[in-house]
């Protein structure tokens, strides 16, 4: 039988600071049932910092994707909205009329927004110039960053642990998508998008049925001995909609090379990959790939959650002070703008900029702080608002506090192993005190029977709602 929490906790309320509204939280609100939950609850007046009502905010907790509000704050901080990444493309050799006699160079400039329309545009410019034929190779330079961070496993079923590298494209993924067949009883088509790609195997047992009450697809990623399979199984109704479903790669430079490879091929410019030995050996400049805006980039981030994202910028803040960028490099850039900027003296760990870990540990109040700088500061609100989700209309959020559609701008915190986390913080308008910020921080305790995360995010969202209604 699991141990019910104590009544002190059930009957526990916010307590307003000086100068608060003086009302009070409803215990039901902060009623976990028979889990025991270490809860943190910070709520502030922007105008003048003024806390209108904490509970528990100075213990340091895990906090998840809540980690990327400070990623976003820094980098936008430290960079600017409108900053760039360039991926520097060269060439080894020569190049003469409509062919280049040597290799084809990327050099990773730690653009994490490298997708596909940033690829199309890369070989339509190629084509542009005249250039029809590389002779060489295409060669994939990752040296800016100190190592390759490799999150995934043999086999994968997720997007989220992409290794990050200098140099990735699509946020080092790829896309399959599944189309149902004419006919009830015939195979599905099975492909990756926008095209197939070199070296990537897909083993097809998705079969097309009459009805599918319930469309029972699986996707797994399967990575051994250098060899690169997707299999796909289940069944899909004729007639439904197609799938796409992402996976993360585990082999950057070869499917980084694919890309490029076949990217150029969709614009008729050939890669015969013959070996080489370029004279001159110096790399000559041929084209520079400007990323989106910075702006652009953590919208992307905050909206989805991306943990790619979150975890190249940390690494390129690393590069910009070390010239080679690691997480342990930028992670010490973060730790000090929140030091230095933010004003944050008491303790605090930052692993990486993403939080897919359980080894960071922020505490509420660091993280309204964070919020405060944010919203006190021009170079940084007016982006920084725009890059969290709106409620109940997109990203992670787009399912979440509907009845508030589009009030609220807030990012959400979410781990389920080995604690259940659950993390919601942001902004609202309040008329009696006008912009309003909020964190909301839950963790299941270590040792202890975990709660459902979705009876966490449920508590969460009762709560703002009270929040929006009566402060």
């Amino acid at each position: 039988m699991l141990k019910i929490i104590p009544t002190i906790l059930l009957y526990a309320y916010l307590l307003p600071a000086a100068g608060g509204t003086g009302q009070r939280l409803p215990a039901a609100l902060l009623d976990n049932g028979a889990y025991q939950v270490q809860q943190a609850v910070l709520v502030r007046r922007v105008s003048d910092g003024t806390t209108l009502f904490h509970h528990q905010a100075d213990q340091l907790l895990i906090p998840a994707s809540l980690t990327k509000l400070v990623t976003t704050a820094a980098v936008l901080d430290t960079w600017g909205a409108a900053h760039q990444f360039t991926t520097s493309v060269f060439y080894r050799g020569k190049r003469q009329g409509d062919r280049i006699r040597g290799d084809l160079v990327m050099v990773g400039g730690g653009d994490p927004y490298l997708i596909s329309e940033k690829m199309w545009m890369f070989a339509s410019h190629l084509k542009n110039i005249g250039i029809n034929t590389i002779e060489g190779r295409v060669v994939i330079d990752n040296s800016l960053f100190a190592h390759n961070t490799i999150r995934s496993a043999a086999v994968s079923r997720n997007a989220y642990d992409a290794p990050v590298t200098a140099f990735g494209v699509n946020f080092n993924t790829v896309a399959v998508l599944i189309v149902p067949a004419a006919r009830a009883g015939k195979r599905a088509m099975v492909t990756l998008f926008p095209f197939p790609l070199d070296g990537v195997a897909i083993d097809n047992q998705v079969q097309t049925v009459a009805a599918a009450p319930r469309q029972a697809l699986s996707v797994v990623r399967h990575n051994a001995d250098k060899a690169f399979k997707i299999i796909a199984r289940g069944r899909i109704a004729v007639g439904s909609q197609p799938r796409t479903f992402y996976r993360s790669i585990a082999q950057p430079q070869q499917i980084a090379r694919a890309y490029v490879r076949n990217f150029l091929h969709q614009h008729d410019v050939r890669v015969l990959g013959k070996d080489f030995t370029p004279a001159p050996a110096r790399l000559m400049p041929l084209h520079d790939i400007r990323s989106y805006p910075l702006s652009h980039i953590v919208k992307g981030l905050n909206t989805f959650s991306n943990n790619y994202i979150a975890d190249m910028l940390i690494k390129k803040l690393g590069a910009d002070k070390h010239q080679r960028g690691s997480l342990a490099a930028g992670s010490k850039q973060l730790r000090g703008w929140l030091r230095d900027k933010v004003g944050i003296t008491s303790s605090f760990a930052l692993k990486n900029g993403s939080g897919l870990t359980a080894e960071n540990r922020l505490s509420a109040a660091q993280l309204a702080a964070v919020l405060h700088y944010a919203a006190r500061n021009m170079r940084l609100l007016p982006d920084f608002l725009a890059s969290l989700p709106a409620s109940g209309l997109e990203g992670t959020v787009s399912k979440r506090l509907r009845q508030h559609q589009g009030l609220i701008r807030a990012k959400t915190g979410t781990l389920t192993t080995p604690r259940t986390v659950a993390g919601l913080a942001g902004y609202y308008f309040s008329k009696r005190h006008g912009m309003i910020s909020f964190v909301l921080l839950a963790n299941g305790r270590a040792a202890r029977p975990q709660p459902p995360l979705a009876s966490l995010r449920a508590q969460q969202d009762r709560l703002l709602d009270w929040m929006v209604a009566n402060i």
